[in-house]
């Protein structure tokens, strides 16, 4: 219980590079697919572990802090960067170490 936070941070950092995939013509580049097919396996493997590991009201409230994480990190940070500190942080959530 105490690493879900780190799962906000996957889902939130992540956000940025999963969504526009799905909006994208179909004539998108391999860079910004290489970086949706990352984007995707982190935040669907962080949203199912945030929803199995809680009861139905943390998660909820652990999604919504994760879609303000997602609103804050999505116009500040670049996306290689977003996407390491997800893959960190996921990383640091399977090991069991805060970062």
């Amino acid at each position: 219980m105490a690493y879900l936070p780190l799962l906000c941070i996957v889902i939130g950092l992540s956000w940025a590079d999963f969504w526009p995939v799905y909006r994208a013509p179909e004539s998108g580049s391999r860079a910004m697919l290489v970086k949706a097919a990352v984007a995707s396996s982190l935040f669907l493997s962080a949203l199912a572990l945030l929803s199995v590991g809680t009861d139905a009201l943390t998660a909820v409230l652990l999604v919504a802090i994760s879609l303000a994480i997602a609103g804050m990190a999505h116009r500040r940070l670049s996306s290689p960067l977003s996407l390491s500190l997800a893959s960190a942080s996921f990383a640091c959530y399977f090991i069991g170490t805060p970062l």
